[in-house]
């Protein structure tokens, strides 16, 4: 998402560009990208996101998938009041345990943005029943400018 403003910027709600949530043993998609740039000044008294997304939760016999990792926020103007930024990774789903089933899944790896994705959750060989958790995404880049972004426009 891209928003280019001639004059001031006032977010005074909240701004999302959020990973979707996995299913099944899949994972947890990347946080989105947002950059806002302002020829005069950025004023952010609301929330800005882009998370990582969530693996869902298994009930069977898989690996969780991993959290998808936290996206980009890019703020750019001569003046900025940053307010609340979160581009935190996603979390892993749980993983129910002592399953027996014929077949066995391993988590997938979360997707990456501005973060990695976790690590998808394993199945032992010597345990089978027992899946492992995947791991949480790790946070994303809030990053800004104090320029003059007139180029942009």
């Amino acid at each position: 998402m891209v928003i280019l403003v001639q004059g001031t910027f006032t977010n005074q709600g909240v701004i999302t560009a959020d990973g979707d949530r996995g299913s099944g043993a899949s994972r947890g998609g990347g946080g989105g990208i947002i950059v806002i740039a302002s020829r005069t000044r950025i004023v952010n008294s609301g929330t800005i996101n882009a998370r990582g997304g969530k693996s869902t939760d298994v009930l069977g016999a898989a690996g969780s998938g991993g959290g998808g990792g936290g996206g980009i926020v890019h703020l750019l103007a001569p003046v900025i009041t940053a307010g609340t930024i979160d581009v935190s990774g996603g979390p892993p789903g749980t993983v129910e345990s002592g399953v027996t089933s014929a077949t066995h899944t391993a988590g997938a790896g979360g997707g990456g943005s501005g973060g990695n994705g976790g690590e998808g959750g394993s199945v032992p060989a010597g345990n089978p029943t027992n899946p492992a958790q995947g791991e949480p995404g790790s946070p994303g880049l809030a990053l800004t400018d104090l320029v003059d972004p007139t180029s942009l426009f």
